[in-house]
């Protein structure tokens, strides 16, 4: 909207939201990356192993937990996820389901559900909101991850 207010009773139907760049459809590359991405992430939980998971994080990335508190870089995040695994141990089951994803320049901004159940009943998951990065390596990373 390019710095525009706008009041919502302004809205109508003569007043049409614009998008200068449609997003494009997912190309097979990212797709793989980010289905490996997220195959990761239950790897890493079943064998309690955070580099598994670490791996698909961007230097900068953030990681956001449904409270709000944020993990900012990877090393914080390295950190949370050692803390689960001390807590937890290893999952008895994850999953990950993507339920869309929309690609927007060097950003595909996917979202789905997660979940895994640990001894003793404890349970980690819900929706989320993943913004992954095209990297200067050709890989899709995770650059924001928001657990909803």
């Amino acid at each position: 909207m390019s710095g525009e207010t706008v009041d919502s009773r302004e809205l109508s139907e003569t007043k049409k939201w614009t998008h200068p760049q449609e997003s494009k459809p997912i190309n097979g590359a990212a797709r793989r990356h980010i289905d490996e991405a997220n195959q990761a992430w239950i790897k890493g939980l079943l064998a309690a192993d955070p580099l598994v998971i670490l791996e698909t994080y961007a230097e900068d990335a953030v990681d956001c937990t449904p409270t709000g508190e944020c993990f900012r870089s990877r090393a914080a995040i390295l950190r949370r996820l050692k803390a689960r695994v001390k807590k937890l141990g290893p999952a008895r089951s994850a999953s990950v389901t993507s339920e869309g994803a929309v690609h927007h320049g060097v950003y595909i901004f996917e979202w789905g559900t997660s979940t895994a159940l640990f001894a003793g009943a404890d349970t980690i998951g819900g929706n989320y909101l993943t913004v992954w990065r095209l990297e200067t390596d050709g890989r899709w990373r995770i650059f924001r991850n928001i657990a909803l």
